[in-house]
């Protein structure tokens, strides 16, 4: 019996490549999705959002009419820095910000710019700027970049080992022969 045995060919590498392609393709989607969750860590966590207000905005206000242009709504997150620039002749108020005719003048966002219904704002002729919270997505958006990506490095890992497993064979490349 023993004779046989040693006749056959052992079958461990059967095993040991099909758990050599799982861990290929279990490393490429952790890769993928290692580098989607750095990208989603290193998004800008403020940004400097600006608004304008145009030429000729005290007198449409004061005609009751809304100045074009102007957004209705100010999505900001915490953080983040409101620049108002004035290219009106008359001095305009924005929340905190007082902007004199031709200026510009920065604030910082803070939880204040929430708390209310709206901002106190003299460029709406309603007299107030919504005032809309802009978060950091959720970390789970990485994981369809994952996907989406894991799927083609597995795939360039998979050939990438089975082009190796060709090349170290055991046999010499030029006569086919085994090495041994």
């Amino acid at each position: 019996m023993a004779a046989v045995a040693a006749a056959q060919p052992p079958r461990v590498g059967l095993v040991s490549k099909h758990a050599n392609s799982a861990g290929i393709i279990l490393g490429a989607f952790a890769l993928a999705w290692l580098a989607a969750f750095v990208w989603w860590w290193l998004l800008p966590p403020s940004n400097d959002v600006e608004f304008v207000i145009p030429q000729g905005t005290a007198a449409l206000v004061q005609a009751g009419q809304v100045p074009p242009g102007l957004p209705r709504e100010l999505v900001v997150r915490r953080g983040d820095t409101l620049l108002v620039r004035n290219l009106d002749a008359a001095p305009h108020r924005i929340g905190p910000l007082w902007v004199g005719p031709t200026a510009t003048e920065t604030s910082t966002v803070t939880g204040a710019f929430f708390a209310a219904e709206g901002l106190l704002c003299t460029v709406h002729p309603a007299g107030a700027l919504s005032v809309v919270p802009r978060s950091r997505p959720n970390v789970a958006v990485t994981i369809p970049v994952a996907l989406l990506a894991g799927v083609p490095m597995a795939f360039a890992g998979l050939v990438g080992a089975a082009v190796a497993t060709r090349l170290d064979d055991g046999r010499d490349p030029t006569t086919g022969d085994a090495t041994d």
